[in-house]
């Protein structure tokens, strides 16, 4: 007979992230199926008319850099950040100026981009130290007002209202000038985001940012230096952003401070409720999901559309995008408040412990 449940020999065994042998498989499995994606896809393997698309799964990517980001200064550290689509003009307006102005590789360039950003939100990462709940969720709502009018007044250095055409990422003379060969780039930082933020999380600073998140007074009484870590938070989930944005400013090749609305601040909310709050592997759940849905919803407008032709179709695109978003997260708070993470965690309970799962 089996036994029914897997037990870890050793604390090394215990703490790892991939424990078993059939894990390791689905993780190579999978790896490898990210590597074929864009060659499928490219070869007609778009079946639901480009839901299944390399564009899509770039914008995923980016989008999923940008909230891992705010997984560790909300999710974590628990410190509501409204502003992380600021951040992200940050990096982008940074990575294309230093791209076009002053020839500089794209290396340093995303590099650069990460870093100011990260200094930046420390700006905004200062009212943490002092506010909480909603006054610091205003505190940083600032930032989608002031980084805008920044850009749309410094037309010399941004080209203000006009918009800044941003040339495509090169690296030694390799030009990503596809979206597959952008997929690759964009699927190498997304997977090293994953990476670091799955560390940071299971590191003495995640469990720094933890004990903030449920009892700062606690925290501070266990020796942890409040303001220190605040303000990491912040400096990491910025860098975050920046690199997202770079990443961004480099794939659509013209960046406008239009194209990071407020809205976008809350789906990425969106995309950690739904995915699982604190949770790096609940973040790509929810980034998918979220992101997956709306496009779903783009592609299904039309055949909505066909049942009333006096409706513009544009309507029913925003109906089935914005209104599939929105009740999304409304069940989920409703029905699954801890997110699709943690539907996953019980029914990996259930079948570990099979057949003695009650």
């Amino acid at each position: 007979m089996q036994p029914s449940g897997y037990f870890s020999a050793d604390y090394g065994k215990d703490m790892a992230v991939v424990r078993t042998r059939a894990q390791w498989f689905i993780l190579i499995a999978f790896m490898l199926a990210l590597i074929y994606f864009p060659f499928w896809a490219g070869a007609g393997g778009r079946s639901w008319e480009g839901v299944l698309s390399v564009s899509l799964a770039i914008d995923i990517g980016i989008t999923l850099i940008a909230v891992l980001g705010l997984c560790i200064v909300s999710g974590l550290c628990g410190q509501i950040n409204f502003g992380q689509p600021a951040f992200m003009s940050m990096g982008a307006y940074v990575s294309g100026i230093l791209s076009t102005r002053w020839d500089l590789p794209f290396p340093l360039a995303i590099v650069s981009a990460g870093l100011l950003a990260a200094v930046f939100g420390l700006v905004f990462g200062l009212p943490a130290l002092r506010l909480k709940g909603l006054y610091l969720v205003v505190a940083t709502f600032a930032a989608m007002m002031i980084v805008p009018y920044v850009i749309n007044h410094t037309k010399s250095l941004t080209g203000g209202s006009d918009g800044l055409r941003v040339p495509e990422a090169s690296i030694a003379g390799f030009t990503f000038d596809s979206d597959i060969r952008k997929y690759f780039l964009v699927l190498f930082f997304a997977v090293l985001a994953v990476i670091v933020a799955k560390n940071i999380s299971r590191s003495r600073v995640g469990r720094a940012f933890v004990g903030i998140r449920d009892n700062d007074i606690a925290a501070a009484a266990t020796g942890v230096n409040i303001a220190h870590y605040k303000l990491l938070a912040f400096f990491i989930g910025c860098f975050f952003a920046g690199i997202a944005g770079s990443l961004w400013a480099h794939h659509v090749t013209f960046i406008h401070a239009e194209q990071f609305q407020i809205w976008d601040a809350i789906w990425m909310l969106g995309m950690l409720i739904i995915g699982g709050w604190g949770s790096v592997a609940g973040t790509v759940l929810g980034v998918v999901f979220l992101k997956g849905l709306g496009e779903f919803g783009t592609v299904l407008s039309p055949r909505i559309a066909e049942w009333a032709p006096s409706i513009p179709e544009r309507v029913f695109a925003a109906l089935t995008s914005q209104v599939a978003y929105g009740l999304a997260i409304i069940v989920f708070i409703m029905l699954a408040p801890h997110g699709l993470i943690y539907l996953w965690e019980r029914f990996k309970v259930y079948y570990r412990l099979w057949p003695f799962s009650y």
